[in-house]
């Protein structure tokens, strides 16, 4: 058996369970960023919010 496949597969539907969480942490990195724009805040909101379109999407 590939363990390693398994463990990664767990990890995706760990992924895939923080749904519910990441809405929220997009929504306050983007009113974060509209109060102090600064270059990290801007790549932390691209960062999170590619996370909750993948998740939406099904690419993880």
């Amino acid at each position: 058996m590939n363990w390693r496949r398994l463990k990664h597969h767990l990890f995706f539907k760990q992924i895939k369970r923080s749904r519910e969480l990441l809405v929220p942490l997009v929504l306050f990195q983007f009113v974060r960023t509209l109060l102090l724009p600064t270059a990290i805040d801007v790549l932390i909101l691209g960062g999170i919010a590619f996370a909750y379109l993948a998740v939406q999407l099904d690419w993880l």
